[in-house]
């Protein structure tokens, strides 16, 4: 009702680190790890409409530490993550099935992606230490699998383990973990198509968060703190311009 949480029903699949996409009405949940299962690596996808979770299309790639954009569980992108290595494949979901897109020019995990599934943003992540790049996807209505990621702006702040919403041109990065010295941060930056500013810092310092919603109204929630990762249950919204902590 937008001032509380409350239970909904549970995925399938128990497992972390997945990637998502869509609204509250149309969810998207792919990949992630779930231990002690073998593989620890899934492809498998959820989807939600609303009331309940319902299998859907497998991943080409299992991975886990994956980033997500898309309107909908019918429109959705996920790129990047982890196997036994950070991956650059992309794939994009049509509401039943998933078929692959141009990789990221940087092969990462931890990363953060928000915007739709033609027009998406992937930030920050990890290699073989933190990257701040960002990349631009974008594609044509008269070609839509003949896509592209380019360059955009860095980012000013290091760190992996982002959360974020909003759109290719206007998306917030939330938080973040920096390696080293191995501390959450509260740190907020927004992009406005090639650039990224400082914006108002959250309350809570985390990284791994959830977020949800636009540039003027948003949601930041849960995560962990570091070093010693202890996890929160902290939400804060997000009103355009500053940060109020809610249920």
């Amino acid at each position: 009702d937008g001032s509380s949480w409350s239970e909904q029903s549970d995925m399938s699949v128990a497992r972390s680190q997945l990637g998502a996409a869509g609204i509250q009405t149309s969810a998207l949940g792919f990949g992630g790890y779930n231990s002690p299962s073998s593989p620890k690596f899934t492809t498998a996808t959820e989807e939600y409409g609303g009331s309940s979770w319902t299998t859907g299309g497998a991943l080409g790639t299992a991975r886990y530490r994956v980033a997500g954009s898309g309107s909908s569980n019918t429109a959705a992108l996920g790129f990047g993550g982890y196997t036994n290595t950070q991956v650059a494949n992309t794939e994009g979901y049509d509401g039943s099935s998933w078929s692959s897109r141009a990789n990221l020019g940087t092969a990462r995990e931890r990363l953060a992606g928000c915007g739709t599934q033609t027009t998406a943003l992937a930030f920050g992540g990890y290699t073989t230490g933190n990257v701040e790049t960002t990349e631009e996807f974008t594609t044509s209505i008269f070609s839509p699998i003949a896509a592209t990621w380019a360059s955009g702006g860095n980012l000013n702040n290091t760190g992996a383990n982002r959360g974020a919403f909003g759109t290719q041109t206007a998306g917030l990065s939330l938080g973040s973990y920096q390696y080293p010295p191995n501390v959450s941060t509260t740190n907020v930056e927004e992009y406005n198509g090639s650039a990224w500013t400082a914006k108002s810092a959250m309350g809570t310092s985390r990284y791994g968060a959830g977020g949800a919603g636009i540039s003027t109204a948003g949601l930041v929630f849960g995560g962990a703190t570091g070093p010693a990762t202890t996890e929160t249950v902290n939400t804060e919204v997000w009103n355009g311009a500053s940060w109020t902590e809610v249920a």
